[in-house]
């Protein structure tokens, strides 16, 4: 900002060398130019500066969204033998920071959180309660009541100073000092906008045709995820990937040659390497006839409720009414 108006008052000199060689009258053209609309001038300053640092806000919204969202579709499966498929879908896919720039995509943790997510439960032979995950966590709840009573309040506070200014002071708010105040009431509009945006892009609409679209819409068991079968192999090779994109971004960005071998690369920010160790756990061969054993048990079980639920309604006898004279 400070910046901006240093370069306005620069003009000054400028145009003074010019009048002091050429006879014209730039100077005081130019200097009642700013004393007439020296506010206007200093809204339009101030609005750009504040737009520009408040679009940091989107991507913070974006990565808290993201986050949110990944950790509700987690719980919906601790109780099946199955991946949460928005887990599988990263670790094929791993993503990238939602800040558009290299460094923040470098230094990135959500990829961290998921693969940790992922090798505190691979490697661990946990019993199984269902075959089919829980239902979706309601909007509102995964994402918390009290952002749509923020995005809320920035619709209406900017409407609410409107209606003071205007009918409670009887000002106008494109004049004298409630001039000043329109940069702002713009940003509440540009924050509730970023809210607005964040809330569309997560929703679980999105997320199941974006699971479509990365064949991550149908169930992987933990089995399956080792990396003696494909999908483990997939999950492999997608890791290496990755960090060889992030170590040839860093280079870039440091403004190294890339070479054909990469050094031991130390980013605390990096996920480690998916799985735990790299002997697969003794129970590997059994877990197969498990999951199937246990989905015999578990179909049996819940055909044997069904069964008595019908069984109780059909002992039950209805009396018919007495009519009344």
């Amino acid at each position: 900002m400070f910046k901006q108006i240093f370069m306005i008052l620069a003009v000054l000199p400028v145009c003074f060398l010019i009048d002091l060689f050429n006879g014209s009258n730039w100077y005081d053209a130019y200097k009642q130019f700013i004393l007439t609309y020296w506010d206007i001038l200093l809204v339009a300053i101030i609005s750009i500066s504040v737009f520009i640092k408040n679009q940091k806000y989107q991507f913070q919204v974006f990565d808290d969204l993201r986050r949110d969202q990944f950790f509700a579709e987690m719980s919906r499966y601790l109780d099946t033998p199955y991946l949460a498929p928005i887990m599988a879908m990263y670790l094929k896919n791993p993503p990238g920071s939602v800040y558009p720039t290299d460094y923040e995509y470098v230094n990135d943790t959500f990829y961290r959180t998921v693969v940790n997510a992922f090798r505190d439960r691979v490697y661990i032979f946990q019993d199984v309660h269902s075959f089919d995950p829980y239902a979706r966590t309601p909007y509102l709840e995964v994402y918390g009541t009290s952002r749509f009573f923020k995005c809320l309040f920035y619709f209406l506070a900017p409407f609410t100073w409107y209606a003071f200014v205007t009918y409670g002071l009887n000002l106008s708010m494109l004049q004298d000092w409630p001039l000043l105040t329109l940069p702002f009431a713009l940003v509440s509009f540009q924050r509730c906008s970023y809210l607005i945006h964040g809330f569309v892009k997560y929703l679980p609409s999105n997320l199941d045709r974006a699971l479509a679209d990365n064949d991550c819409d149908k169930p992987i068991t933990w089995r399956d995820a080792f990396p003696d079968r494909e999908i483990g192999t997939t999950f492999v090779r997608a890791y290496y990937f990755e960090l060889e994109r992030r170590q040839r971004y860093e280079m870039t960005i440091q403004g190294k040659t890339v070479p054909h071998v990469y050094p031991k690369w130390n980013n605390g920010n990096f996920a480690p390497f998916p799985y735990p160790s790299d002997n697969l756990p003794t129970w590997q061969d059994a877990y197969d006839s498990y999951y199937e054993d246990k989905k015999m048990e578990l179909h049996h079980s819940k055909m044997a409720i069904q069964y008595n639920d019908k069984s109780n309604k059909g002992n039950v006898v209805s009396f018919p009414k007495s009519k009344t004279n």
